[in-house]
């Protein structure tokens, strides 16, 4: 109606303003009209200053809250309004994503990594196979030292058996923020330039496992003991399944790094390394180029 706006609306128009210029001492900050909204508010690259020039680099995507939201939730749970696309566009994003909270009485922003996300992406003997009906991301009231790791899962009360999810709500913990930009930092060159390197640093983390989701590898990593503003460890966890359809799976997957890797030892003439690599190659005919028959003969016999 003309003449009239929601407050809590209003509220949260001014966050994403305040979030736009704090942002921007990172890089490049491209907002998302809000017609096109879809889970994510900015679309970022951070910035890399070289004689006098900017290049631009280690894009990422960010969704921006109010300091007052205590948590980031996909799905729903009512399961008369739950849709699985809410559950299916976190799943299948392929650009890393940070949360940002942002506090307009300090005039700051938090971000955070959502890398936690990824236990829920391979099966493993304390969560299962997850197909979450409902992901809450959730802020700590206080930061604490202990590092993050496996979600909390809890069952939905009065979830029907309907195929919407498995009627669990999968809790995560956000951990403590990365980083946090104020007023203040945006004058502070170096500052701002430490701050990027630990966004540059889950960024290649977040992408390292976006590969392995692409080759259907059950690794994962993701951040856990943050010291904000400083750094933070690297947390690595491997699954395996005894299912040989899946094993053909990432053989499949994998052939072109093991035909690359198999001819590249045998150039370097590592002749032990790449003879016990035959097992494997014999595994994959189908994707043994002709050009390796003609010149890595021994390879393949």
């Amino acid at each position: 109606m003309s003449g009239i706006l929601l407050h809590g609306f209003h509220e949260g128009n001014r966050s994403e303003h305040l979030a736009n210029y704090l942002l921007s001492g990172l890089g490049i900050v491209n907002s998302v009209p809000r017609q096109n909204d879809i889970g994510f508010d900015f679309y970022c690259h951070l910035a890399n200053e070289e004689k006098e020039i900017l290049s631009f680099d280690y894009p990422f995507l960010m969704q921006i809250k109010s300091d007052s939201d205590s948590s980031i939730v996909y799905g729903n749970s009512d399961s008369d309004k739950w849709k699985k696309q809410n559950l299916d566009w976190i799943d299948k994003l392929q650009t890393p994503l940070l949360f940002g909270f942002v506090s307009k009485t300090n005039m700051e922003i938090a971000i955070f990594t959502a890398s936690g996300y990824r236990f829920l992406q391979i099966p493993t003997q304390e969560l299962g196979f997850p197909d979450p009906s409902l992901v809450e991301f959730k802020r700590r009231k206080e930061a604490l030292p202990n590092h993050i790791t496996w979600p909390v899962k809890e069952r939905i009360a009065n979830w029907p058996d309907n195929g919407k999810g498995d009627g669990l709500r999968y809790t995560i913990d956000l951990g403590n923020p990365l980083i946090t930009i104020n007023n203040e930092d945006i004058f502070d060159k170096e500052l701002l330039k430490r701050k990027k390197q630990i966004i540059r640093k889950i960024v290649l983390v977040e992408q390292r496992n976006l590969l392995f989701k692409t080759l259907q590898v059950p690794q994962i990593y993701w951040a856990t003991e943050i010291n904000t503003n400083e750094d933070f460890e690297v947390g690595q966890m491997f699954s395996f399944s005894d299912d040989k359809l899946v094993a053909d799976k990432m053989l499949t997957n994998l052939a072109p790094a093991f035909i690359s890797l198999a001819t590249s030892l045998k150039s370097c003439n590592e002749d032990q390394l790449a003879n016990a690599m035959k097992p494997l190659l014999k595994k994959i005919p189908q994707h043994i180029p002709e050009w390796m028959k003609d010149k890595f003969p021994n390879l393949l016999d």
